[in-house]
């Protein structure tokens, strides 16, 4: 083989490589744009569904939720006219002498008239579940009823060290 031949048979396989080459980028490149339409499309995508979202959120909304500026509502007790100094959470009833002034004699015990029917049903043994199940009370307000019952009417005069 003569060096001219040679040097043509390297030239035309080095032409050959470079093509191969040139061919494979040119591949390349054509995936990478691919891919790159792909991912401006998915931006495009996003922006539209942000700008759609940012226009949902600029209009009022209908409703209490966004009808204006958000009011809040507060509760305010005003005095009472009698001169109260505020709402009455509970009545409570005046047990003090003021029924003695009126001529009317309180009970002996308050409570007797109120609960001694349920009273009278626990002194026969009969277990709070069925007085509740009788007087259609719960069962608990049964059991502090009879408790009340079993408290002493008045605590000790003194304590000592010795009434512990």
């Amino acid at each position: 083989m003569t060096p001219e031949r040679l040097f043509n048979l390297v030239s035309i396989s080095a032409a050959l490589a470079l093509a191969g080459a040139v061919v494979g980028l040119l591949r390349t490149c054509r995936s990478l744009r691919d891919s790159l339409t792909a991912v401006e499309e998915g931006v495009a995508r996003l922006n539209e569904r942000l700008s759609a979202a940012e226009r949902r959120s600029a209009r009022p909304r209908p409703g209490p939720a966004g009808s204006g500026p958000q009011r809040v509502s507060r509760r305010v007790h005003l005095p009472h006219p009698s001169g109260g100094h505020g709402p009455t959470l509970i009545a409570v009833p005046d047990l003090s002498a003021s029924a003695t002034r009126t001529g009317a004699v309180p009970p002996a015990d308050p409570l007797a008239g109120r609960f001694g029917g349920i009273w009278k049903l626990g002194e026969t043994g009969s277990p709070p579940e069925a007085i509740a199940k009788e007087t259609g009370l719960p069962v608990g307000r049964v059991e502090l009823i009879l408790g009340l019952r079993r408290r002493p009417a008045a605590p000790p005069a003194s304590a000592g060290p010795d009434d512990a």
